[in-house]
């Protein structure tokens, strides 16, 4: 899961060449859709490449590749992802999340990081954990 650490890192990341910031909502239920990311990035890019100025769609043509090698291989553990990359930056973070998402992919000169933000904001996570005797159960919520 994500920390703030993790956040005020991504923020001082920057790169003139700039930075592709991709989210993508991942149900684990649909494991059997194999290619569901690789989909969802792929109509994301698309629609983001449709109001993109000039520069912002050379970074979303460069990274496009990186990122769908990355999804090809991504066996889906959570509920959502999240990437940044610049290679002329040498920047390659991912992300994987335990809350849903939206799908959403976007460039900038620093990583978009307000989604991350409301996930750390809005879901904080709970455990309990009932004892008796030799048996033993754990719940996790998500509020």
């Amino acid at each position: 899961m994500i920390s703030r650490r993790d956040i005020e890192h991504l923020a001082q990341l920057h790169s003139d060449e700039g930075i592709l910031s991709v989210y993508i909502k991942s149900d684990p239920r649909l494991g059997y859709a194999r290619r569901q990311p690789e989909a969802k990035f792929k109509g994301a890019h698309s629609l983001a490449a449709r109001t993109a100025d000039a520069k912002s769609l050379a970074v979303l043509e460069r990274e496009k590749a990186p990122v769908l090698d990355f999804l090809r291989s991504w066996e889906q553990p959570g509920r959502g992802l999240a990437i940044f990359s610049s290679q002329p930056a040498g920047i390659w973070q991912v992300y994987e999340l335990d809350v849903l998402i939206p799908t959403y992919v976007t460039v900038d000169n620093s990583p978009q990081t307000s989604i991350l933000a409301r996930v750390i904001d809005e879901y904080p996570r709970m455990a309990v954990v009932l004892l008796d005797g030799g048996d033993a159960r754990i719940y996790l919520s998500e509020q």
